[in-house]
């Protein structure tokens, strides 16, 4: 009766969810500025933020730009950035107010990461591609279905690993994570075939994220990674056939209108994506302690603000997508572990050479840790 009681309040939620979040879509198409696209293209005017704030006639202390990629408009990350904006300088009566930069317009993830580094942008919304540029132990975090669903990353986020992972982000480069989000599970599309099977990849060309663990990725499941970057450029090479498919979270196939030029998608969450909120660690130390615990406090709400609605917009996606392509397969456990044992050794003897054996481990251990307490509590 439980179980089953639980199974109806799953699908009233999902119902509601759909409800919700199908029409907003919509509202954040922009071919432009892909996320896994470093050369996201600015969409708003120069020095521009999506909303004034509300205690502009205040003398501020401190001024700080936040930096995200996504466009000025009703999406997920711009939402969250608002909240984040608000709440410090609510709670510090516009003595901190915060400058949100949407659309990529201080630079792309990289550059971005960097600018922090250095003191010229103070807050960054990075997803954990890019950063592992500056600490490659986050790549672990990419390991192909080493996470089975959400809740199991929130724990591995949320624990001792985050921990670990957020303080040699700052030992390594001088920036502080505020927080950490989930960005979603990735999935194949392709338009010559439907990937049921782990031989569906043979003769496939995937486009895959410019990142050497994709690469090795693809290769070892069967198909031919081709390395590209997002936005228009992916649309325009899957429109033109120069590639049979690609990867990604199913909000941003929707989104970006990838199912416009793709018959299939194949639902196998194979990895995980992450967002970081960090600042510079150096101005944070230079304000009050008070003014810091407002920041600490404002991640945490950044968080629930984003990763909610990241999760409810891929939901509503698979319910739209079905109506927007010839088929959307979910792939059952079974020929997931064909997929994971396929491609996982590759992927983890490239990794040992980035990292070391130490990390794999960790991160390993780590899901096993959450998987026990989540699981042990049914």
């Amino acid at each position: 009766m439980k179980k089953r009681y639980l199974g109806l309040l799953l699908v009233f939620c999902l119902a509601i969810i759909m409800t919700i979040s199908g029409c907003g879509l919509e509202k954040s198409v922009n071919q432009n500025s892909e996320p896994d696209s470093p050369e996201a293209e600015e969409t708003t005017s120069e020095n521009s933020t999506n909303k004034e704030s509300s205690f502009k006639d205040v003398k501020a202390d401190y001024t700080l730009k936040l930096s995200l990629q996504d466009p000025a408009t009703n999406n997920s990350e711009m939402i969250a950035a608002n909240i984040f904006k608000d709440y410090v300088e609510a709670q510090t009566n516009g003595k901190v107010q915060i400058q949100v930069y949407p659309g990529a317009q201080l630079g792309n993830e990289r550059v971005v990461f960097e600018a922090i580094q250095g003191g010229d942008v103070d807050l960054g919304m990075i997803t954990d591609g890019p950063m592992a540029g500056f600490v490659p132990e986050i790549t672990v975090l990419s390991l192909p279905y080493i996470f089975k669903s959400h809740p199991i990353a929130w724990e591995v986020l949320d624990g001792p690993f985050g921990k670990e992972l957020s303080d040699l982000i700052l030992d390594e480069t001088g920036v502080r994570t505020v927080g950490i989000a989930s960005n979603g599970f990735r999935s194949f599309s392709t338009n010559k075939k439907l990937i049921k099977t782990l031989e569906d990849f043979n003769g496939m060309k995937i486009r895959v994220m410019e990142n050497q663990l994709y690469l090795t990725m693809v290769n070892a499941l069967g198909a031919q990674a081709v390395p590209m970057a997002g936005g228009e450029e992916l649309y325009s090479a899957l429109q033109q056939g120069v590639v049979d498919g690609q990867e990604n979270p199913l909000d941003i196939i929707y989104q970006f209108k990838i199912h416009e030029v793709q018959d299939y998608i194949t639902v196998d969450n194979h990895t995980f994506s992450s967002k970081w909120l960090v600042i510079n660690d150096e101005k944070l130390q230079s304000m009050p302690k008070e003014y810091q615990q407002i920041i600490a406090e404002a991640g945490i709400i950044w968080k629930t603000h984003l990763q909610g609605p990241k999760e409810a917009a891929a939901l509503a996606a698979f319910s739209l997508l079905q109506d927007e392509v010839k088929e959307i397969y979910v792939l059952p456990n079974s020929e997931k572990e064909r997929f994971r044992d396929a491609c996982l050794p590759a992927v983890i003897e490239w990794l040992e050479e980035q990292t070391g054996e130490e990390w794999i481990e960790k991160i390993q251990n780590a899901v096993k840790d959450a998987e026990e307490k989540l699981y042990s509590e049914l």
